[in-house]
């Protein structure tokens, strides 16, 4: 880990290298970096809120720091599902950590002295806050206040973000995301990144800035700060609509769309429903007609590519899949229903 710092009179700031990833740190200037926690039991016990893939690399944090005494106990919440388990009770389970369901019963003020929560999914009650005498700290995959809500990843790439990030933030009941702000870490947005990739980059790096919040907790939570209400935007939970194609829509917006989203992409041939499991940028020249021969929705083939219209350009289909049928690639696709259909079926129905 390599760090340049500058100090001014209102902020304390580090530019951080980490796996490669550049970002920075931001905390308040007031941070008495001479302080520890000092909690007269000893080492700190922490309940741990957390549901998928992204409260992974916290948890793990949490426990390498219990099993090296920094913690003296570690237990997780988990909610239980009608089918399977989620990604926090399957490790838990696996590493012999307490477990217990949402919402949890018998807790007493000062059993645990520190929440954390990581992609949870549900309101922590004022009743179930005030137990824990440090408080509780969230870890947010945006730079708040832009993106509160379930989906800040989806939704920033959605929008054509060129910068994100993690936020570690306190628990306040009511509503989501709205806490003061403990600490922030900016990262960049590549123009072809995948939500899965991005995901497990800030899920990553929102445990390391956790961490280094855990060094001096007292510290961080007195330079926390309030969220403004200038630049707050919302991201809220996927329905399926969002996964339909409008092919009135840019490419760029389409190509984003299909980057942003966990599953494939839906639109539909002749009333049969198409998933889209993967687009890209059509090598170039452009060469496919224009007019009204390239209505959006319009398909057409070009060097063994299978090409969709958009509003303002061509995206290629390089697999997807017929309601029914295999997964295929473009070729494939043109070959099996397009190559012998009339020309005004070669198109999405819009």
């Amino acid at each position: 880990m390599a760090a340049t710092c500058t100090r001014s009179a209102f902020s304390f700031a580090c530019k951080i290298t980490i796996n490669n990833l550049k970002c920075r740190y931001l905390l308040g200037c007031q941070l008495n970096h001479t302080s520890k926690l000092s909690i007269s039991q000893g080492p700190i016990k922490v309940l741990y809120f957390g549901s998928d893939d992204f409260a992974i690399p916290t948890l793990k944090m949490l426990h390498s720091k219990r099993d090296a005494g920094q913690l003296s106990e570690l237990a997780v919440v988990c909610v239980r599902l009608k089918a399977g388990k989620t990604a926090a009770r399957r490790y838990a389970e696996r590493h012999g950590l307490p477990v217990l369901d949402w919402p949890p019963t018998g807790l007493t003020a000062g059993r645990y002295h520190l929440g954390v929560v990581a992609s949870f999914g549900h309101l922590l009650p004022s009743r179930l806050i005030d137990l824990f005498p440090v408080g509780v700290l969230n870890v947010h995959a945006s730079l708040l206040p832009r993106w509160r809500g379930a989906a800040p990843v989806v939704h920033a790439l959605l929008a054509g973000d060129s910068e994100t990030g993690v936020t570690i933030m306190t628990v306040k009941p009511h509503k989501f995301d709205i806490g003061d702000i403990v600490a922030q870490a900016a990262v960049p947005i590549s123009p072809t990144v995948h939500v899965q990739q991005l995901t497990a980059e800030l899920a990553q790096l929102g445990s390391e800035l956790l961490e280094r919040c855990m060094e001096d907790i007292p510290a961080a939570l007195a330079a926390a700060r309030p969220q403004t209400e200038e630049g707050v935007t919302l991201a809220p939970r996927l329905t399926p609509a969002d996964y339909r194609v409008d092919w009135d829509r840019p490419a760029a917006a389409v190509l984003r769309q299909s980057r942003a989203l966990p599953g494939p992409l839906l639109t539909a041939l002749s009333g049969r429903r198409v998933r889209l499991l993967a687009l890209s940028e059509p090598e170039a020249p452009a060469g496919p007609p224009s007019g009204a021969a390239a209505a959006p929705g319009r398909l057409t083939r070009r060097r063994r590519a299978l090409l969709v219209r958009c509003a303002d350009g061509w995206l290629a289909l390089d697999r997807l899949q017929l309601q029914g049928k295999p997964v295929m690639s473009g070729e494939q696709f043109w070959n099996g229903y397009l190559s012998g259909a009339a020309d005004d079926q070669r198109c999405f129905d819009r």
